[in-house]
């Protein structure tokens, strides 16, 4: 590890020095001039082996935690380990899920939609069935798509809308018409769009859904060898913030 702050010395480009000089031993608190630097300078530093080295800037890595003021420019590839954070939430939380059975509720209830399978995840997970929860806090955008199907010889109206914590998120909703079933085809009208929400640590998304008429429902299909299946639902969810 680097003891910087126990020996320093700047090259040529900041302290004018004509050769190489050390300045006297100080400690992290009493050490609180700022330098810009460029690449090409160097430090001498206190190795692990009590022996004195040099860094340029360009090769200067730190641990610990490290609050960059201003503006910061990256040249080149950037390496994280561990988490990043922004403005305190963790960031690339996701979650993509789908349900591969078909959705039916009686008129005029409202049903939530179901994920029953997990297809990836991070920081993101299904509870109770319908739920979509989050661990971390940030701002995230819900995007979805359902199979909607008329199977009776009426026309039936779809209403769908998102929820947050069990409460319906106002002016969210949008309603869907689907044609009765005629010539012994069944009416079907994909519905997909999405939805940013600000979510708190453990807050949970739901997709709502209602229709006028029982024969409204969410239709699935198998598939065939050479079309994958059709889910119910597909939902993914991603932070953005």
């Amino acid at each position: 590890m680097l003891s910087l702050f126990f020996y320093i010395y700047i090259k040529h480009h900041i302290m004018g020095y004509p050769e190489k000089q050390y300045h006297r031993q100080e400690t992290a608190k009493e050490y609180t001039k700022v330098y810009t630097l460029e690449q090409s300078d160097e430090f001498v530093v206190k190795q692990e082996d009590g022996y004195l080295g040099y860094i340029s800037a360009g090769q200067l890595a730190t641990t610990g935690s490290n609050d960059l003021i201003g503006t910061q420019t990256i040249t080149g590839s950037l390496q994280i380990s561990g988490s990043l954070y922004y403005n305190g939430h963790k960031q690339y939380n996701y979650g993509q899920f789908y349900d591969m059975t078909s959705q039916s509720g009686s008129s005029g209830s409202i049903q939530s939609m179901k994920l029953n399978t997990t297809d990836l995840s991070e920081g993101v997970s299904i509870v109770s069935g319908s739920q979509i929860k989050v661990e971390n806090a940030g701002v995230y955008n819900l995007q979805f798509s359902a199979q909607l199907e008329n199977t009776v010889n009426t026309n039936i109206v779809f209403n769908i809308w998102f929820a947050k914590n069990g409460n319906s998120i106002p002016n969210s909703n949008t309603h869907v018409d689907v044609a009765k079933a005629q010539s012994a085809q069944l009416g079907k009208v994909p519905a997909a769009w999405n939805f940013l929400s600000d979510l708190n640590d453990n807050d949970y998304l739901e997709i709502k859904w209602t229709c006028n008429d029982n024969g409204g429902i969410l239709h699935t299909d198998a598939g065939t060898p050479s079309i994958p299946g059709t889910p119910s639902v597909i939902a993914t969810i991603t932070q953005i913030a």
